[in-house]
């Protein structure tokens, strides 16, 4: 089960309980969101887990309790990169579907590599996303024709360093990317034209659409085909520090496991820079793609292995495209996730629109705190209201002095929003989907 107060729990099989164990996590810094609800469950639940861990604290504290249950403890650590497992997303794609993989890593790299407050011009942002997509899916079709190789993000971010075009011949186009990439549409016209049975067909379809998205790129004047480049160079500059090419070079976090053995997987993330977000939304990306087409492809359509996902401060692991639709869907594929907070207004400046499709597919809700007046609003909404009875009296004095009372029933909330934002420090309120609200006393306090 999944311990939310001291009286109440919920079990994570969906069959069991007819919602999803989806929890949405509110609390401000200090209401004990890691101490009275990631770590004890972490602890006790029976189930794979994936968890963001902001400074490695979950990981130092869970550690030997997690290895003396028998789980398998892998770690992306992004806070010191000489001590973390290596992750390559493009180990993970879709074997059926090679070319929405592609979009999807691009999609996420883009999403999470943007400016808040960007105000360049579309066009180039859409080009650099019509390049990245052509170099990635070059990388895959070719490496994946080469033994002993694995395609990975450094490959991607070589064929970009030698996409260096002349700016005095305006005609030039015989960059070292440029070249590879006109061999690899002779090699794909004659293979349309006398299709081998030999190759690999799924390659030769990849590396088509790498080449299709590269005329794209191809067809922009020499001057912005310059700029683009240059953009997409500084987007990926992460990219290629010596520890950040080595993580991401090849794959041993295994995540394609977590389903079939007990496992804990952490995303060790600092607190202080936002430097790898990018990384850790390849990471839940990544992970959510592999363990959904896994479940789909067992006879019963879910995990051997039940998986939850606390994911902390989630405000700070980046964006992941089409999260809203990926919680919706996840349910009866044994897969669920914690979303944990410091306010409502967090996820809401981060998803936009997106927000409320996301928290609506969170059948459970645990408040523990708050200083956030957005947030103190959104909780008294979902509690409700409840009946009260009033009683009015009345006295006039004189020689025919009277004296009445009457009750009246009236509508009032549960809690008002300033009763909300001061909730007692040892107390949370638990809403779940079909029940009354619950306050109750946090883990641990």
């Amino acid at each position: 089960v999944l311990r939310l107060t001291r009286t109440e729990a919920l079990s994570v099989d969906a069959h069991v309980t007819k919602r999803n164990t989806n929890v949405l996590v509110l609390g401000a810094s200090g209401t004990g969101k890691t101490r009275s609800y990631i770590m004890p469950n972490l602890l006790e639940l029976n189930a794979s887990t994936a968890t963001t861990d902001p400074k490695g604290e979950i990981i130092r504290a869970a550690r030997a309790r997690l290895e003396e249950r028998g789980m398998k403890i892998r770690t992306l650590n992004l806070i010191n990169l000489k001590h973390s497992n290596q992750f390559n997303p493009m180990r993970y794609f879709n074997s059926d579907e090679v070319e929405t993989g592609i979009m999807q890593l691009v999609e996420s790299i883009m999403m999470n590599t943007t400016g808040k407050e960007s105000h360049g011009d579309q066009f180039f942002e859409r080009a650099e996303r019509a390049l990245l997509t052509a170099l990635v899916a070059y990388e895959w079709a070719t490496t994946a024709i080469t033994d002993g190789q694995e395609p990975n993000l450094p490959g991607v971010l070589d064929l970009q360093k030698g996409m260096d075009g002349s700016e005095e011949d305006k005609d030039a186009r015989d960059s070292e990317t440029d070249i590879k990439f006109q061999a690899a549409r002779e090699i794909v016209d004659e293979w349309n034209q006398n299709p081998d049975p030999d190759d690999d067909e799924q390659v030769m379809q990849v590396l088509d659409f790498a080449c299709r998205l590269y005329r794209v790129y191809e067809q922009g004047a020499v001057e912005t085909r310059k700029s683009i480049v240059i953009s997409l160079g500084v987007r990926l500059s992460p990219l290629d520090m010596h520890d950040i090419r080595r993580i991401l070079a090849t794959d041993d976090l295994a995540l394609d496991k977590i389903g079939y053995e007990p496992t804990a997987l952490f995303l060790q993330i600092p607190d202080t820079h936002s430097t790898f977000k990018f990384v850790a939304a390849m990471f839940w990306q990544s992970l959510f793609e592999q363990t959904v087409y896994q479940a789909d492809h067992e006879e019963s359509g879910r995990l051997p292995r039940m998986l939850h996902m606390f994911l902390d401060e989630f405000a700070n692991i980046g964006k992941l495209p089409e999260f809203d639709k990926k919680m919706a869907t996840i349910r009866s594929r044994g897969i669920s996730a914690s979303i944990v907070m410091q306010s409502y207004s967090q996820g809401k400046a981060l998803f936009k629109d997106e927000w409320d499709g996301i928290v609506g597919n969170c059948d459970t809700t645990l408040f523990l705190g708050t200083n956030d007046q957005q947030t103190a609003e959104w909780m008294y909404k979902r509690l409700g209201n409840e009946t009260v009875i009033s009683q009015d009296s009345s006295r006039s004095y004189g020689a025919t002095g009277s004296w009445t009372k009457s009750d009246r029933t009236m509508k009032r909330p549960l809690m008002e929003p300033d009763e909300v934002g001061s909730l007692p420090d040892e107390l949370a309120i638990v809403k779940i989907r079909g029940m009354q609200p619950f306050k109750s006393r946090k883990l641990g306090v």
